[in-house]
């Protein structure tokens, strides 16, 4: 009999405190992640972004999109995947995307900060129908943008509205921009 109380008395203490055990171990892994992303963030990030400007070509002017997030490519911590923090880089959301002379621009609705992806960093451009970014997986047309540093890229995921063939010909008139623009800086240097 006092072998049943003495149970009893265990699962009243002891259930109770472990799911707010598991909660606090669940807690601790996100805190330690968003702590090592925002740390690579700052060696990922140029230390100077171009300044906010406004659209110089109509065709690619203010138009809807969508911010999936920016990921540092390869990095992960226990299996999440480290984003990009700083700068206006965290967090995603609906607003309005341009090009400018010197960049993407992409500013979220309600948030003061803007998105901004200079030409000249820019490595590499992909267009997809869906993409996973950050473990979510986002319809329609996606353009992904990988750029900053060699030793540490950040890989951008930008979605334009308007349908697949819309979101080829801003991928292809970032590559044109971008390599005019590297064009330009090696003309210049010589």
């Amino acid at each position: 009999m006092m072998l049943l109380l003495t149970t009893n008395i265990y699962s009243v203490v002891l259930f109770p405190a472990l799911p707010l055990g598991v909660l606090l171990v669940l807690f601790l892994i996100l805190f330690l992640s968003v702590r090592k992303a925002r740390n690579l963030s700052l060696l990922a990030l140029p230390s100077e972004l171009p300044p906010e400007q406004e659209p110089n070509d109509l065709r690619f002017g203010r138009t809807s999109g969508y911010y999936a997030g920016s990921f540092l490519k390869g990095q992960r911590y226990l299996l999440l995947p480290l984003q990009v923090w700083g700068k206006g880089f965290g967090g995603t959301g609906n607003g309005k995307v341009w090009l400018s002379r010197q960049a993407i621009i992409l500013r979220r609705y309600l948030i003061r900060t803007p998105v901004i992806v200079p030409y000249a960093l820019i490595h590499r451009i992909e267009v997809r129908k869906g993409a996973m970014a950050g473990g979510k997986y986002y319809p329609g047309a996606i353009i992904i943008v990988t750029w900053g540093r060699e030793e540490l890229p950040t890989v951008s995921y930008f979605g334009i509205a308007g349908g697949l063939e819309l979101a080829a010909a801003w991928a292809k008139e970032i590559a044109r921009r971008g390599d005019a623009l590297k064009w330009q800086q090696t003309d210049t240097a010589s």
